[in-house]
C-alpha cells in the first residue's frame, strides 16, 4: 500500500512537471504547427532536416523542404494550444512511465527532449 502511494505521489509530481515544461513548447514552431511562409499559410509536416521543415501542400523544387528561418510561426490561440498539447502528450506518452520508474537520469538531460 505505502509503495502505491508512493508511486502515485512520483506519478503525479512528473505530471506537473509536464504540465509546466510543455507550455516551453508554446512559442517554438513544432509539427503541425501552421506557420507563414512565402505570404501563405501552411502546416508543418516534417521536421527531421535540423535547418529544414518540410510544409504541406508546399510544391516546389525540394519536394516542400523549407529553410526554417524562413517559416514564421502563425500566433493564434489554437496554434498555441496545439504546441502545448504537442509538448504534454510527447512527454506523457514518450518519457512519463519512464521517469516515474527511474527518475530523470544525467544522460536524458543531454537528450535532446529539452525544448
Amino acid at each position: 500500500m505505502k509503495i502505491k502511494i508512493i508511486k502515485f505521489l512520483v506519478g503525479f509530481y512528473y505530471r506537473l512537471y509536464i504540465v509546466i515544461i510543455s507550455f516551453s513548447w508554446v512559442l517554438k514552431t513544432n509539427l503541425g504547427d501552421k506557420v507563414i511562409y512565402d505570404g501563405k499559410e501552411y502546416i508543418v509536416s516534417n521536421g527531421v532536416k535540423p535547418e529544414s521543415w518540410r510544409l504541406a501542400w508546399l510544391k516546389n523544387d525540394s519536394g516542400g523542404w523549407v529553410k526554417r528561418k524562413d517559416c514564421v510561426k502563425v500566433r493564434t490561440l489554437d496554434n498555441y494550444i496545439r504546441s502545448y498539447m504537442s509538448g504534454y502528450r510527447f512527454y506523457m506518452t514518450s518519457w512519463h512511465s519512464i521517469w516515474v520508474n527511474c527518475g530523470i537520469l544525467p544522460w536524458m538531460r543531454r537528450c535532446n527532449i529539452w525544448k
